[in-house]
């Protein structure tokens, strides 16, 4: 028996059971008369490899201007020898029909005159239906065909009943990017249309951010990803408290923690105060209007008590300031509270002086690092360990530089920390706001110096593909 439906596409879609009455015969010509026009179209079939006695197939051809919706087709099966009439070995079947778009095909064979219902074209429904997910995100597929049997491919080619069969049981779940196929199959109908979707693979960390910070762009999402798998695999994702990537190019986006996405204080969540300009290349305090000695009066709360440390073996910080230094008679914070900071300091008066960079934990606890004032590349890392008083600086890709504090470790105050101003009793503190563009922050527990080198690298990996 032959079926026959016209698509949304205006494609043919011709179902059928191979019956191998010749196996020398390698093809079914399929001759479709237009009863109104007497216009004759021939279709070629080839036959199925290793075909059993009843093998169910389906074939889709377009055929322009040939099947319209009610059209009368008068149609003659045959097996050939070859692709064209001449090589028939006798005739199959023949029949009436009646192609329509309404899911059903008026079927005449034989003299017995029925209709056929050749099941949803609806294609399967694919959830979630493509875009970001995580390496534990399972994917459902559903069909409103009823009976039917779900397959689906991961490589990008269309299903059969050869594919990956879907068991509602054991979702699949991707471990890596995949575009994603689903079609429905059930005897004696048509298969439904395929559905296409594309997922982006992600880790579960990466995803969770991604989703919070509403960030769809592949780009960002891919550098993202390749950020986190690396802190992972180097043993610094697990000491760090706070990640701050300032990608989306939105304060909504730009707030969000890394390590911990969730949009309270308790998860190092920034807030931002004050003006700023939030773009894709980062966050930077904006100073438009300003007096050219007076400065933005912005600073972001991480809410990262500095005191904290005292838990753990010490503390590390670093700050990617992506526009050159400026100096309005004050000394700029990029990161800090009173008692522990990464500021800048004029070696003279003068702007445009050489400067230097120095961080504290508690004075005299002092480190310097010269550079030059216009100098935009200014990547600077910190750490100290609690313990023995050891402590490591780094400014952009020079040597890690370490040294011990001269003084006894003493206990930090317990602040917050801020972004682009020092905490003083809980408010910035005068003098001390910087307006650099921060492009990235971070804060962790004590790491190593090979540990921070890695976390330098992984960074501008990521910096990198975000073009920055």
């Amino acid at each position: 028996m032959l079926y026959f439906k016209l698509n949304q596409s205006n494609d043919i879609v011709v179902t059928f059971t191979e019956r191998s009455q010749s196996e020398a015969a390698p093809f079914y010509l399929l001759v479709l008369t237009h009863i109104e026009t007497l216009i004759d179209t021939l279709i070629v079939l080839p036959k199925s490899a290793n075909l059993s006695l009843y093998t169910e197939r389906y074939d889709k051809f377009t055929i322009s201007n040939l099947f319209t919706n009610g059209g009368q087709y008068r149609y003659v099966a045959h097996e050939s020898n070859t692709t064209a009439l001449s090589g028939s070995i006798g005739i199959v079947e023949t029949g009436l029909a009646m192609v329509q778009t309404n899911q059903e095909a008026y079927i005449s064979d034989g003299g017995a005159t029925r209709y056929v219902a050749f099941g949803n074209e609806t294609a399967v429904v694919i959830s979630p239906n493509g875009g970001v997910v995580s390496d534990v995100q399972e994917i459902t597929l559903t069909t409103t065909t009823s009976g039917a049997s779900i397959y689906y491919t991961i490589d990008g080619t269309d299903p059969t009943i050869s594919s990956l069969l879907y068991n509602p049981a054991s979702k699949p779940v991707l471990a890596a990017s995949a575009t994603f196929k689903a079609r429905g199959f059930k005897a004696g109908t048509t298969p439904t249309a395929i559905n296409t979707v594309s997922f982006i693979v992600v880790s579960a960390d990466a995803a969770l951010f991604l989703d919070a910070a509403g960030i769809t762009d592949p780009t960002i999402t891919a550098a993202i990803n390749t950020f986190v798998l690396g802190l992972q695999a180097d043993g610094i994702w697990k000491r760090m408290f706070a990640l701050y990537p300032m990608v989306g190019g939105t304060a909504s986006a730009h707030k969000f923690n890394l390590k911990d996405p969730r949009d309270l204080d308790a998860a190092y969540r920034l807030t931002f105060a004050g003006p700023f300009i939030h773009s894709a290349l980062g966050v930077q305090p904006d100073s438009t209007g300003q007096p050219a000695n007076i400065v933005a009066y912005a600073n972001a709360n991480t809410f990262f008590r500095a005191e904290m440390i005292n838990d753990f073996d010490g503390l590390s910080y670093g700050f990617d300031a992506r526009t050159p230094i400026v100096f309005r008679g004050i000394q700029p914070t990029l990161i800090g509270s009173t008692s522990t900071q990464i500021n800048a300091i004029d070696t003279v008066e003068d702007e445009g002086a050489d400067t230097r960079y120095f961080i504290n934990e508690k004075d005299p606890f002092v480190v310097y690092s010269t550079f030059a004032a216009n100098d935009n590349q200014l990547f600077l890392q910190c750490s100290r360990n609690r313990a023995t008083g050891v402590f490591k600086f780094a400014e952009f890709d020079n040597s890690i530089a370490t040294g011990t504090n001269v003084e006894a470790p003493a206990t930090i105050d317990g602040l917050n920390l801020f972004l682009f101003a020092s905490n003083l009793s809980g408010n910035r503190q005068n003098g001390s706001q910087s307006e650099q563009r921060c492009a990235f922050a971070y804060i962790g527990n004590d790491l190593t110096t090979l540990q921070m080198t890695n976390l330098r690298d992984r960074y501008f990996t990521m910096r990198t593909a975000l073009g920055r």
